[in-house]
């Protein structure tokens, strides 16, 4: 039988030897799942949402294993705060986080060895106003402390490239919001498309890559 997305985080917590964060967690993202209805939100229509803040899942890695890609340049997070969407953007992801997990799960299903997804993050137009402002900052942790509360342990890397200096001053305050676990599965590079290219495709085939992230896949429905 395919394990499930709660199996499967406490499987992770328990290889580091953490039963009781493994018990925690089941009962505290049961009751986070009834009280968000996640099972209604993954049937909810997210195109106003989608179509300003574009995220994918429908990259693969050389093992099967969903790849969620972004590009921070598409996102403006200080008119979505100012729109009065930041709280629909979240919903919106933890949808999308979701559906990687059940990504991972049918994967299994299927037979394949894949026990996690992968997230990609572009930071190429990243800017401190659309990106950095406090609203702006206060939506990044909203994220983290929702992908460590309901997701921990379910992405094998993240890898976050075409980060500019001035990222140098939220840094630190990221790495303190997010657990070592995390960190450590955490990869950051700078504008050196041959560095980051290189380390992507070492686990996703370069046809499974759009050109934003070092490969030469056309994805039709971005085609204007």
């Amino acid at each position: 039988m395919p394990k499930s997305r709660h199996q499967l985080t406490a499987e992770c917590f328990s290889r580091d030897f953490n039963v009781d964060d493994a018990e925690r967690f089941l009962k505290d993202d049961l009751r986070w799942r009834k009280s968000t209805k996640i099972d209604k939100l993954r049937l909810e229509d997210f195109a106003d949402i989608a179509s300003s803040y574009p995220v994918h899942i429908d990259t693969y890695d050389k093992n099967g294993a969903p790849v969620i890609t972004a590009i921070s340049g598409q996102w403006d997070l200080r008119q979505a705060h100012l729109s009065g969407q930041g709280q629909r953007a979240q919903l919106f992801l933890d949808k999308v986080m979701d559906e990687a997990a059940n990504q991972v799960r049918r994967a299994q299903h299927e037979g394949k060895n894949v026990t996690r997804f992968h997230f990609l993050l572009n930071l190429d137009g990243f800017n401190l106003v659309q990106h950095g402002c406090p609203r702006c900052f206060i939506g990044i942790l909203t994220f983290l402390r929702s992908y460590e509360s309901h997701f921990p342990g379910l992405t094998d890397r993240i890898v976050i490239f075409n980060a500019p200096q001035t990222l140098q001053t939220l840094r630190p305050l990221v790495r303190s919001a997010i657990s070592g676990h995390t960190r450590r599965h955490l990869k950051l590079f700078g504008t050196n498309k041959a560095e980051w290219q290189k380390y992507l495709l070492e686990f996703i085939d370069k046809d499974q890559l759009t050109e934003d992230f070092g490969g030469t896949r056309i994805r039709y429905a971005d085609i204007a």
